[in-house]
């Protein structure tokens, strides 16, 4: 008997209840009887949930009850004494489900299924369970979340329930505590936890007091004084420390009296009340200061506290909401839970398959599918929504046939389980036909077709057999490398492995972890052929046993049978998905978060983050020279970055035979280095470098530098001898950075005839100073990559006294300011995406003796693809000035955009007559402390990727609106970039909702027609370049209002949006391309519409035609959420969540000489059915059929003539039965038929004639 669990009028019983105990949840509409039990065994307590029937009156109770786990064989004892009982009042003998959480769900596993024989134990994910218990609490049940402060008149203040509840972050307080950020029902990740828990309190106390339960123990803490135990404030200052805001009563140290000096007293001399509460305050205060620091971290303020550990004790609550309170300047709130003990096995109480969300997102759905045992060949099944079945032979011998319960399939199912006698197809003289309202059907050849629903479903000879019933969560995401299918998602056991990840051969039909796993949940999965790599996106922050401190969280690659960390360590958010761009050669990472968790180590190597910015070597930028240089030897040919071959001879420079010398550089400005790139002398030489060192010119300093020796594989120091080895390159290191005109390289000691060098190349730090200058030109060697200005108009060098620089000025005259072209492009190479602050730098007027000729000037910066900012600037100024442009974001370098700043002057001068304008160094300084936000999409560049020096990761030129989601990513053409999800940007220029398209040429976001879509957009898929398939939460366009239920079809050519028929009545989660013609939709669906509003019944899966544009009509039936399809020749694998599928799609089937024929209806036919109640198989081959056809309450009765169905009649109610004898058909049911009620008689002979009855009335 299925059950939907109505919680209208739910409430707490506030009936007189024994102390300890926790209080029944009334359900008085809840009218069917919920046959089945949940059990959360923890490390110290196990929890019971079950439903009792209210006696001789509608309505229920949950009940709530605990056993120590020490005595878990009690706990057993009195789950068999409810399993009798339930039997008992739900009178039914089929097999009892009893659902188990927590630790103990696995370790007492065999001694459950030994001590409840008959009963099916399933396990179910502890934290999955928690998040699902307190979701129901919260949204469902009145007066059951509430403050605490004992201060108040009223220290219990009941908080309203609202389904408004994410973010959230719950502190599970049992044995040890657990805490979880919540951000959606299916979204949480376990952020922190300590040891120092329920158990720890129970432990102490168990060792210092004479109590033996953990009540007890609470009881008597009630009575007990922590002074006389703990150090307070007030023992150590006499008063309150109000400079730290500590009141005297705050306590210093935990037990700090116990072993104070001077106090010499026995253990006997403590109380045990006392100790209770000092423990309990301990335990308390460590909890509640975790609790808030995770808090803060994560940017949450509400946080729930669960687990027996909280029991409703008020010191308990009191302390951990004034920890909250104070740490947090009441800013955070505690939440506590009446019942705060039992989340976990309500949870698993409520992830039953009979047990559905009646309003609210507190549990997943799931299958409801009972296994057949030893179920013969020749029996044949089918998934039924409805118990009215009646199936009839010719000989009217009445069979019933085993059926299948689908959930999802329609919205309100209800059925059972028949029992199935077998059918001997040898005994049947004629058809059997098999009506009802059942969806598919199929022989069964194989025990595998009867197990639960599965994850990963194998199709071959037409027949759809589980594969991985153990599998216990979701599948989120799949793909494949070669013959290695790889799965993630929410699940935490696989054959006894903790990992949330797995990989399935195909060929040998064996599941394997990728070593232990991660340990979180997967969300994305990215399988790139090219490289083998498998990219992992989600909820987890490192792989298990792995070094975590190389992982930042949410992402990961698995290669060579080995996890690695990305260059960038990890985002600060979950990766919903993963793809490539294969004519970028990019991976791009989508989801929520803001910033990379990189942090740089310059010892390394590999991560020289500041190595990108390059300073110019060749001239005018810097003058190089050399001191004992070999005649034949140009020091200049080794500086440009382009040349790093250290086999190329003619770029290498040499000292004289036999002495010592130098290398020296003389930069046109101050720079500050950060790392020396040094190459010897290419081996063919027969000399080189042995050792070196640095010296800052100017200052006569050295430069204390580190480097990464290989054959120690150490980081080592230097300062006056460093070794240069003979290698492609070695990096070296400015551990202590110094502000520089020049530098220059000794050579001390050497090999072979004289030392030398390949190649330098000197970078410096992510600031960068821009300085204009007539001459000089752009930098020769740099490339496009390097900083650079672009000066138009008249201006000229002057020398500015007192300032002792040259600057640039240009004089205009007023008149002419509208048409002069006089302006400086500054264009500074910025490696990768970063928070800036940008300065400019004005001289004053006196030493250039200008004053009153300077006006305003406007500064044009373009530093993010897509925006453009003016900001005007005085030079008027009689003192040098720094002045502030501009903060915040700066995209990095591309081949499609570059940051500019244009300098020219304002057209709202004041001044008459000649005008100057100056133009000098503009800073552009990179905030290190402040993370770069890259939000919600990363790109990693694989080319960059391969080079140790370059930054491969970085945002798009322009990124969306902060606090985007990103779903869905289509990288197929290359040029573009369409993605999904769920973002606004209403900017009057461009505004987009939920979809848009990215274009790499520009760098800019590009709207869609109708500026996108009014749900979030969860998949989209790119076919042939001309059209894109979005599916989602959405119903319509944002403007125009074109209705799109659920799915859709984006024309790129013409720009518009179209339906998919009249769409499906749910959301679409998933879109999968199965075929280059065929694309399947899955999600929380059971219809699919066609053109004339039919209803096309559905299990959440369905497929549609490309090329013709309409739903194809599937063969077989298959239910469930698909995230993979893989084929090959022989067999097809479906790969999801609650997958079940059937060899045949039918409304009905005839059985004929051992054949099995399925029979669905034409879904343009007039006689398309939404039920059918009765049937049967008349002597002359005929079928006839009764139900509904429409949503009236109209019974229509037809016969098929084998081509067409015929309109027997209609009948205003429903017929329960139908017989054929002698070419007459007998109708039975309740219904209105000329004079009689409930009972007709048609000749079949004579054009289905009604026989008319008299004198069959209902009784009243």
């Amino acid at each position: 008997m299925t059950s939907i669990m109505n919680l209208d009028g739910a409430s707490v019983s506030e009936a007189a209840l024994a102390a300890h105990e926790t209080r029944d949840i009334v359900l008085p509409n809840q009218n069917e009887h919920v046959a089945h039990i949940a059990v959360d065994i923890g490390g110290s307590l196990a929890k019971i949930v079950y439903f009792t029937s209210a006696a001789n009156k509608k309505g229920g109770r949950l009940h709530f009850k605990k056993f120590e786990t020490e005595k878990i064989e009690d706990c057993i004892d009195y789950v068999a004494t409810l399993i009798a009982d339930v039997k008992l009042e739900s009178r039914r003998d089929n097999k009892l489900v009893l659902k188990a959480t927590g630790g103990g769900a696995h370790l007492f596993y065999d001694k459950l299924k030994e001590k409840l024989p008959g009963v099916a134990i399933q396990k179910e994910d502890e934290m999955d369970c928690l998040i699902t218990g307190l979701n129901f609490f919260v949204t469902e049940i009145p007066y059951e979340v509430f403050t605490y402060n004992e201060q108040d008149s009223d220290p219990m203040k009941f908080q309203k329930k609202t389904n408004d509840i994410y973010p959230y972050m719950l502190v599970n307080i049992g044995s040890g505590v657990s805490i979880l950020k919540v951000t959606g029902p299916d979204e949480f990740s376990r952020i922190s936890g300590t040891s120092l828990g329920g158990g720890t309190l129970w432990g102490l106390m168990s060792l210092l007091t004479n109590t033996i339960s953990f009540d007890d123990m609470l009881e008597i803490s009630k009575t007990g004084d922590n002074r006389n135990i703990d150090l307070l404030v007030g023992d150590i200052y006499g008063s309150d420390y109000t400079k730290l805001g500590l009141k005297s009563t705050r306590i210093a140290s935990s037990f700090g009296k116990v072993f104070k000096k001077g106090v010499q007293q026995s253990q006997d001399s403590f109380q045990a009340q006392d100790i209770a509460k000092s423990l309990l305050f301990m335990v308390s205060n460590n909890i509640g200061q975790i609790a808030y620091l995770n808090a803060k971290q994560h940017n949450l303020t509400r946080i729930y506290f669960g687990g027996f550990f909280i029991r409703g004790h008020p010191i308990t609550m009191n302390t951990l909401s004034y920890a909250i309170n104070f740490w947090s300047n009441g800013e955070m709130k505690a939440l506590f839970l009446r019942h705060e003990g039992h989340l976990g096995a309500t949870g698993a109480f409520l992830k039953h398959s009979h047990i559905r969300r009646s309003r609210h997102s507190f549990s997943y759905s799931e299958t409801n599918f009972i296994p057949v045992i030893n179920p013969n060949p020749s029996n044949v099944y089918g998934a039924l929504e409805d118990t009215n079945v009646e199936l009839r032979a010719e000989e009217h011998t009445q069979y019933c046939l085993l059926f299948f319960l689908r959930n999802r399939f329609l919205s309100d199912f209800k059925g059972d389980i028949l029992g199935v006698p077998n059918i001997n197809d040898r005994e049947i003289a004629g058809k059997l036909g098999l009506i009802g309202k059942f969806a598919g059907i199929s022989f069964a050849k194989d025990i595998l077709q009867f197990h639960s629903p599965s994850n990963i479903l194998l199709h071959q000879n037409d027949t759809y057999l589980d594969l991985t019933s153990f599998i216990d969560g979701n599948i989120t995401a799949a793909c494949a490398l070669e013959s290695t299918i790889y799965l993630g998602g929410q699940f935490r056991v696989v054959n006894q492995t903790v990992n949330y990840i797995v990989q399935y051969n195909i060929e040998t039909n064996q599941f394997q972890p990728l070593n232990q796993g991660l340990d979180g949940p997967v969300l994305s999965l990215y399988c790139d052929s090219t490289d083998s790599i498998l990219y992992v996106g989600g909820l987890f922050t490192a792989p298990l046993n792995t070094n975590a401190s190389l992982y930042g969280g949410h992402v990961a690659q698995w290669y060579n049978n080995t996890w690695l960390p990305l260059p960038w360590k990890g985002l600060n958010g979950p990766v919903y998905t993963i793809t490539k761009n294969n004519k970028q050669n990019t991976i791009l990472f989508g989801g929520r978060f803001n910033t990379t968790l990189f942090t740089n180590n310059s010892n390394l190597e590999s991560d020289n983050f500041d190595t990108s910015q390059t300073i110019p070597m060749d001239s005018p930028f810097t003058t190089i020279s050399d001191g004992n240089g070999a005649y034949s030897s140009n020091p200049a040919s080794v500086v440009c970055p382009s040349k790093v071959s250290q086999n190329a001879s003619s770029q290498s420079w040499t000292l004289k035979h036999g002495v010592p010398g130098y290398w020296e550089a003389q930069f046109a400005h101050p720079v500050q280095p950060t790392i020396f790139r040094l190459s010897n002398l290419p081996p063919s030489k027969g000399r080189g470098t042995v050792s070196f060192n640095i010296l800052a010119l100017g200052s006569n300093e050295y430069f204390n530098l580190s480097y990464f020796d290989p054959a120690t594989h150490q980081v080592v120091s230097c300062l006056v001898d460093c070794i240069l080895l003979n290698d492609t390159f070695q990096d070296f290191t400015v551990l202590n950075p110094i502000t520089v005109s020049g530098i220059r390289i000794n050579i001390n000691t050497w090999y072979g005839k004289g030392g030398g060098l390949g190649y330098v190349q000197i970078y410096q730090s992510a600031d960068i100073s821009l300085y204009p200058a007539l001459n000089t030109g752009n930098s020769t060697c740099q490339g496009s990559s390097s900083s650079r200005t672009i000066i138009t108009g008249n201006w000229k060098d002057i020398y500015v006294y007192g300032y002792y620089q040259k600057v640039l000025e240009s004089k205009v005259s007023a008149s002419g300011l509208s048409t002069t072209n006089t302006s400086i492009i500054y264009q500074p190479n910025i490696p990768s995406y970063g928070q800036y602050s940008i300065y400019v730098t004005t001289p004053g007027c006196i030493g250039s003796s200008n004053c009153y000729k300077r006006t305003q000037v406007e500064y044009l910066l373009r530093l993010q693809a897509g925006q453009l900012t003016t900001v005007y600037s005085d030079q008027n100024v009689f003192e040098d000035s720094r002045t502030l442009l501009y903060s915040g974001p700066v995209s990095p370098t591309s081949e499609s955009f570059r940051p500019t700043i244009t300098l020219r002057p304002a057209l709202n001068s004041t001044v008459k007559g000649e005008i100057v304008i100056m133009a000098d160094t503009i800073d552009f300084v990179r905030n290190s402390s402040a993370a770069p936000f890259i939000i919600s999409i990363l790109e990693h560049n694989l080319t960059l990727a391969k080079n140790i020096s370059a930054v491969s990761w970085k945002p798009l030129n322009q990124q969306l609106p902060l606090i985007s989601t990103v779903y869905s990513i289509d990288a197929s053409s290359g040029d573009m970039l369409y993605i999904g999800g769920e973002f606004s940007d209403m900017n009057f220029s461009n505004p987009y909702n939920n979809i848009v398209a990215y274009e790499y040429q520009t760098g800019l976001m590009a709207p869609l027609a109708s500026i996108g879509l009014n749900g979030k957009v969860l998949k989209i898929v790119a076919h042939n370049a001309s059209k894109l398939f979005v599916a989602g939460e959405f119903t319509s366009t944002s403007v125009a209002n074109i209705s799109l239920p659920y799915v859709s079809r984006y024309d790129l050519q013409q720009k518009t949006w179209l339906p998919l028929q009249r769409g499906v009545n749910g959301p679409v989660t998933d879109l999968l391309l199965i075929s280059n013609n065929t694309l399947m939709l899955t999600g929380f669906f059971s219809c699919q519409f066609t053109s004339a509003e039919r209803c096309i019944k559905s299990g959440g899966i369905s497929q549609w035609d490309i090329t013709s544009g309409s739903w194809i009509k599937m063969p077989s039936l298959l239910i469930g959420q698909v995230k993979l399809v893989h084929r090959n020749e022989s067999q097809t694998l479906i790969i999801g969540n609650q997958l079940n599928g059937e060899t045949y799609r039918a409304d009905m089937a005839i059985f004929d000489s051992g054949h099995l024929a399925p029979n669905i209806f034409d879904n343009e036919s007039q006689f398309y059915p939404t039920s059918i109640t009765a049937g049967v198989v008349t002597q002359q081959d005929s079928v006839v059929i009764a139900g509904h056809f429409t949503n009236d309450n109209v019974t229509r009765i037809l016969i098929s003539n084998n081509t067409d169905w015929i309109l027997v009649d209609e009948l205003q109610g429903d017929v329960y039965c139908l017989a054929e004898y002698r070419n007459r058909l007998y109708v039975g049911g309740r219904f209105q038929s000329n004079r009689s009620v409930s009972f007709a008689i048609y000749d079949l002979i004579n054009n289905n004639t009604n026989i008319p009855i008299y004198g069959i009335f209902v009784s009243r």
